[in-house]
């Protein structure tokens, strides 16, 4: 099955299919993009790696070479983690299909498309800032080029790239060599970023559209039933307790959905996560000893800026998840229960209790993603800069 049930997937299948990570896909094709994906990044991180060695004795320039390492371990635990648990990636994605298929044609796909619509908003705001912190990168080594080309000819600007490897590598000799395959390589790790955190966004919008179609399922539970409703009825005529059943085997089912998503993911996030404020230290020191450069500041503001922008898009799908599982009480409550049989009333008691577990994406199974931890985790930061 590779159809799409919403348009609004096409960003995210376009994303992974041009590293070779679409669930769906297989064939050469899929394994020539992964390995288009693993050269550029993986040689991209033995230059940033090695550089970073190199300049060893270079103290300012081993400092400034540690958060792109960082990052290049941040985007191994991701895509690791992604080409490990690849099964159940597919059946998260295979499940959230099967779910478009079984409300078709009704209110509650409306729902979905709902959730689905901005689900694709997030993946575009995350694409944008994603690429867009990338492009003081992308232009410092432009610069020198076109100043060299319109400027003065007994003036020479020095040339750059992108990250530091003149320790590893003779750069006057290899330069555009060496700028070619930086920018492709650049793009390779935004693109393997954006294209796994936006999948897993997605699937965590679809957890939330499912639990928003239990709680309209509930509020329409006594529909067309009168007021005088026998409170005793025979199983076979309780109408009210067969659409209660259906409700419980939904929430069942998207309870076992959203623990998918933090089992495929929580060792991952404990990684990144690790990585990230280790990584945020180290730019926002930088942006600090650089405060007198701004021309070289700049890149590490885009940087640190970037790494926020992550781990708020990390915590942001965790809230909303946590916020839809627990609002299922407030469902159940603002249902007309009381119209209903006794047994259908056990059963909604059953689903309010279980709702006020809430489910959660974790790091390591300790931080849990959300946005009050995110708040303080930037708190922190910021002292720790001031």
């Amino acid at each position: 099955m590779d159809l799409l049930p919403s348009p609004y997937f096409a960003i995210n299948k376009k994303f992974l299919t041009s590293i070779g990570l679409w669930p769906h896909q297989s064939g050469f094709m899929k394994d020539l993009l992964f390995f288009n994906l693993l050269f550029f990044v993986g040689t991209q991180g033995y230059f940033q790696i090695g550089g970073m060695i190199a300049a060893w004795e270079d103290k300012n320039v081993f400092l400034e070479s540690i958060p792109p390492v960082l990052v290049d371990f941040v985007c191994a635990a991701k895509i690791a983690n992604f080409v490990i648990n690849s099964k159940k990636m597919k059946e998260l994605l295979v499940t959230l299909e099967k779910d478009w298929q079984k409300f078709k044609g009704s209110k509650e796909i409306e729902i979905l498309n709902q959730y689905a619509k901005h689900g694709r908003m997030l993946t575009l705001t995350y694409a944008g800032c994603m690429y867009g912190s990338m492009v003081p990168f992308l232009i410092m080594p432009a610069v020198p080029i076109v100043m060299n080309a319109i400027g003065p000819e007994n003036t020479t600007y020095p040339k750059q790239l992108m990250f530091r490897v003149d320790f590893l590598i003779d750069v006057e000799k290899y330069y555009y060599p060496l700028l070619i395959h930086s920018y492709f390589g650049t793009l390779a790790y935004i693109t393997l970023v954006v294209a796994i955190d936006t999948i897993l966004m997605i699937y965590v919008e679809h957890a939330c559209g499912s639990f928003a179609v239990l709680g309209y399922q509930l509020e329409h539970l006594m529909d067309g039933v009168d007021v005088d409703v026998d409170v005793y009825p025979h199983k076979h005529n309780d109408t009210s307790y067969c659409s209660m059943a259906n409700c419980v085997a939904l929430h069942s089912h998207t309870l076992q959905y959203s623990k998918c998503i933090e089992d495929t993911n929580y060792i991952s996030y404990f990684f990144q996560l690790s990585i990230t404020m280790v990584c945020l230290s180290f730019t926002g020191f930088q942006t600090v000893m650089y405060a007198d450069a701004p021309e070289v500041a700049v890149r590490y503001v885009a940087f640190t800026t970037c790494q926020l922008v992550i781990l708020f898009l990390q915590s942001y799908p965790g809230q909303m998840l946590y916020d839809h599982s627990v609002k299922v009480a407030e469902y159940a409550n603002n249902s007309e229960w009381y119209l209903t049989s006794v047994r259908t009333r056990k059963l909604i008691c059953l689903m309010t209790m279980r709702s006020r577990i809430p489910c959660s994406l974790t790091a390591g199974k300790f931080y849990i993603l959300n946005l009050a931890n995110f708040s303080a985790v930037r708190m922190i930061l910021r002292r720790k800069n001031l």
